[in-house]
């Protein structure tokens, strides 16, 4: 997911983003759909936007190391460890 920063004047004219606002661009085509977060865990649930950050999924995407074995992690699961 991208990130954009509005300034003061823009998030006014998107009506705070306190409703669903269509964003349209000079031609008349829809380009966008913006909610608030609110309306999109509504939507999507409530972990729609994950229990991890995006700097927390890349340094685990990064991260080398010897890691488990499936079946060592099924074993310790089965053994209530």
């Amino acid at each position: 997911m991208s990130k954009l920063t509005l300034d003061a004047e823009t998030l006014a004219k998107l009506n705070g983003l306190s409703k669903t606002t269509e964003i349209y661009n000079e031609q008349g085509q829809l380009v966008a759909v913006m909610m608030s977060p609110r309306a999109y865990r509504a939507m999507h649930g409530p972990s729609a936007f994950g229990p991890f950050t995006e700097e927390e999924l890349r340094e685990a995407d990064q991260a080398t190391g010897p890691g488990r074995l499936l079946e060592d992690i099924l074993a310790d699961l089965r053994a209530g460890r």
